[in-house]
């Protein structure tokens, strides 16, 4: 998400965010990632998971409210970019050229929005098939030899960014 952003020439990026461990993990790297480039803070609007649309809204809200700039705001979720995009829009503000939003996870509804949300793809199906292999194992008594297991992911861009 960081790489995608700055190579769009942006450096006023916010976070849309949900609180819970996998996506903290995230936000950590993202923001690591950003710092690493000479941005050092990043507004954040943080809020519970799941991630919904209208906490998408409110968080964009949120960081506008708190006086932060941005030309860019990257999500935790899917959902939650599509609640940046309806509260942007809603405001005026204008989908890429005023706001880039990203988005996390592509779901289904990602490429079919107005407009399509950028997003990063990670290989569900891939998890679901190990997730199950290790609970099998378990089951069985056998040890589970790799516990984290890294599916990798891919960024699938479309016109939100």
């Amino acid at each position: 998400m960081a790489r995608h952003l700055l190579a769009r020439g942006h450096r006023d990026i916010g976070l849309v965010w949900g609180d819970d461990i996998r996506a903290g993990v995230r936000r950590q790297g993202l923001v690591a990632a950003l710092a690493e480039n000479g941005i050092p803070a990043v507004p954040t609007s943080l809020g519970p998971a799941p991630g919904m649309f209208q906490r998408g809204r409110e968080g964009f809200a949120d960081l506008l409210r708190s006086g932060a700039r941005v030309s860019a705001v990257a999500c935790s979720s899917d959902v939650l970019a599509q609640g940046v995009i309806a509260e942007a829009q809603d405001r005026g503000i204008r989908i890429p050229a005023d706001l880039a939003v990203m988005g996390f996870g592509d779901f289904d509804f990602a490429a079919h929005t107005t407009p399509s949300l950028t997003t990063i793809a990670i290989e569900k199906a891939t998890i679901g098939r190990l997730a199950a292999q290790a609970l099998l194992a378990r089951i069985r008594g056998e040890e589970v030899a790799q516990r984290i297991v890294d599916v990798g992911f891919r960024l699938v861009e479309r016109g939100s960014t």
